[in-house]
């Protein structure tokens, strides 16, 4: 191992107050944003709609088919709070 002084190159650091957001840039972040907002509304709209006409169209209860939206939308929140919680002690233990 040398004895010579590494030279390592300058980087750049984002400030954590302010981590520069789409809605808080600039005007033009924040129609972009809104247009993704839009496009996943609508998206999950539309395939709402497709599985209700798939499930009307092969016979499925609606009781069934909202019994199974139902244990999806449960499942999906749990994982949803399990990401959180692991973000939350990930930060926690980084202190």
């Amino acid at each position: 191992m040398s004895d010579e002084p590494v030279n390592k190159p300058l980087v750049a650091v984002r400030s954590r107050s302010n981590p520069g957001s789409a809605a808080g840039s600039s005007p033009a972040a924040k129609v972009q944003a809104r247009r993704v907002l839009r496009t996943v509304v609508l998206g999950t709209l539309a395939l709402g709609a497709g599985v209700w006409y798939l499930a009307d169209m092969f016979g499925v209860d609606r009781a069934e088919l909202l019994g199974y939206l139902g244990v999806s939308a449960v499942l999906l929140s749990g994982l949803i709070i399990l990401a959180a919680v692991t973000v939350g002690l990930l930060r926690l233990l980084r202190r």
